[in-house]
């Protein structure tokens, strides 16, 4: 059975009041991306390890849910304020009672994750990396550190992200992207149109800017090139290992090992209690 690793920095405690008859009925569940990831794999019969951080007294909360799924959890206990939300759909309507997206990881806290996270990589065989609901719970320079150390230890990286943690992920390298059509329109990478010819245009355009700057005549460094073509880079380099997980990666310019062709365009649908961002 493939074992995956799903790195979830930062899981939301979910509490949902619905109306049962005349009563008030709440519910409580573990939120956020990358649990929601994991969830998906094992009703596909994956094994999966979820590598995370679970916060004070909610956090307590949060491991013995987690507890309850059919999940390998490797939680790092720290203290601070927890990710969680209240909604209240009584009415039929969702009203936010509380959200609140939690404080930062501090950096002890951090450095405990990221090792367990890359001692837990070597055994997978995929990494999926996932991102918190705030934006200020982990800086997007942590994506790009992990995505490179773990494609070092020869382990394939998935990651679903947008942002400055997408930037970040495709400098580190990567072997397989997922990203929607509205978060390409919303990151100003796309406009709202055809992704892939857009995307084709930008890479052939960055291809020959890195082609110009790696010629042996020229003594300044590489050119940085585009997000798109970083991430095409990252596939093509995998392309040829039957092994690895590619999403529809191939090759469009024989002349440049940097250059191959990815674009992954899926639908966004928000189901009730999914993370609000990346």
């Amino acid at each position: 059975m493939p074992r995956v690793l799903v790195f979830a920095p930062a899981p939301s405690l979910t509490v949902t009041i619905e109306q049962l008859g005349d009563e008030a009925d709440v519910h409580l569940h573990v939120g956020g991306q990358g649990v929601w990831q994991a969830r998906m794999l094992v009703a596909l019969g994956v094994e999966v390890a979820l590598v995370c951080t679970v916060t004070g007294e909610v956090g307590r909360v949060v491991r013995h849910l987690l507890d309850d799924e059919r999940l390998e959890v490797v939680a790092i206990k720290r203290e601070g304020i927890a990710p969680a939300y209240v909604h209240d759909r009584r009415s039929g309507e969702r009203e936010a009672v509380v959200e609140e997206d939690g404080s930062s990881l501090e950096r002890h806290a951090l450095d405990d994750l990221y090792s367990a996270t890359l001692r837990e990589a070597a055994r997978a065989d995929l990494v999926i990396l996932s991102g918190p609901d705030g934006d200020d719970v982990l800086l997007p320079e942590v994506y790009r550190r992990l995505a490179s150390d773990v494609r070092a230890l020869g382990r394939p990286v998935m990651v679903d992200l947008a942002g400055p943690r997408l930037e970040a992920a495709i400098e580190g390298g990567l072997d397989v992207l997922k990203v929607s059509h509205e978060e390409l329109v919303a990151d100003g990478r796309v406009a709202d149109g055809d992704d892939e010819a857009q995307a084709a245009r930008r890479g052939a355009r960055a291809c020959t800017r890195a082609g110009s700057a790696s010629s042996p005549s020229r003594a300044r460094p590489r050119a940085r090139s585009s997000w798109a073509s970083r991430a095409r880079g990252a596939s093509r380099r995998r392309a040829s290992s039957p092994s690895t997980p590619a999403a529809r990666a191939t090759p469009t310019r024989q002349g440049s090992p940097r250059c191959s062709r990815t674009a992954a365009r899926t639908p966004t649908r928000s189901a009730p209690g999914r993370p609000r961002a990346r």
